[in-house]
């Protein structure tokens, strides 16, 4: 009945214990030296999940990645639930708190929620050295972090809709978090997109790139955010969302370094002045991107509206538009 309604895709039987049964079982597969080698797991169609399931890969002990693989169109996983799908056993408590599972790679799946206002995410802030390839998110969210993330990536897929005060990314700081041909689509319901504020100053926004990435509809900025120390966005689209597409003023104690913003086409709804329709660019009160403490920056063959340097340094932003 369970393998039914998975290749059904009816997602009206929970098999949580079954996906963890068949992950603890990759895991019994180890090399002659005791590293683990565990084998692709293929979902065969959608997984209801009402439990979170937990994948343990202690880092630095992995020899290769864990593969869990999409077989066919809308395979993958699916709750009615406020849950982290997947998590850890036993995250790490003791400061400084880091992540303790790594290396899995997850291919053409589905994470989809019944409830856009639930709240669901894909994984729980134990995990690094995460991959998505082609993956699709449908009324939910990726992760939800209380301290720094790092290296979460996203090669192609779509986002359709997730929920209005949230992000599809959020955390406190971010180290190599890259988004390459992500398609995020908000339908006019939904939040940020990655979200990495660290007010503290501690970690800040370290080596992230989002490249060829369109983000379209959505009630708030793809990137807000300061006390960034190297980020490149190029090559992005965005139309019709509210707010400036890139918000690095958030936090104006602490600055800004080493952002490039190269090639870029934005149209936010709200550049737009109330009652105009002549002019597209015609509200003097909108920037697309607001920079804040900026220092060692450029914006080359940007097209949209314009740049907030106020709190820049003098040449503190190279605008060569």
């Amino acid at each position: 009945a369970q393998i039914a309604d998975v290749v059904s895709g009816t997602a009206s039987v929970d098999v949580s214990a079954a996906v963890q049964l068949a992950i603890n079982y990759c895991a019994t597969f180890v090399d002659s030296n005791s590293k683990l080698q565990w084998p692709t797991l293929v979902i065969p169609g959608l997984c209801r999940l009402d439990s979170t399931v937990k994948i343990d890969r202690t880092v630095d002990t992995s020899a290769s990645k864990f593969h869990i693989v999409g077989e066919g169109p809308g395979a993958g996983f699916y709750t009615t639930s406020a849950i982290q799908m997947f998590t850890v056993t036993t995250p790490d408590v003791t400061p400084p708190i880091r992540p303790s599972s790594e290396n899995i790679s997850f291919h053409n799946i589905t994470f989809k929620c019944d409830n856009i206002n639930t709240d669901a995410f894909t994984i729980s802030q134990d995990f690094l050295r995460i991959e998505f390839w082609a993956c699709h998110w449908y009324n939910m969210r990726c992760m939800y972090s209380s301290r720094y993330i790092q290296d979460i990536n996203f090669y192609g897929g779509t986002v359709r809709y997730w929920k209005a005060t949230g992000a599809f990314v959020s955390s406190v700081g971010a180290y190599a978090v890259n988004s390459f041909g992500l398609k995020m689509e908000g339908g006019g319901v939904s939040g940020y997109g990655f979200y990495h504020d660290d007010p503290a100053g501690a970690a800040g926004i370290v080596g992230c790139s989002h490249v060829g990435t369109l983000y379209e509809n959505c009630n708030a900025s793809f990137f807000p955010g300061a006390v960034v120390r190297g980020l490149n966005i190029s090559g992005c689209y965005g139309e019709d969302n509210l707010g400036p597409f890139c918000a690095f003023n958030t936090n104006i104690t602490h600055e800004n370094h080493g952002i490039s913003f190269i090639g870029n086409q934005i149209a936010s709804s709200t550049r737009t002045s109330a009652g105009s329709t002549q002019d597209p660019y015609s509200n003097p009160l909108f920037f697309e991107v607001t920079w804040g403490k900026a220092k060692g920056c450029v914006s080359h063959g940007f097209y949209g509206n314009a740049h907030d340097i106020t709190g820049a340094y003098e040449s503190g932003v190279d605008i060569r538009d």
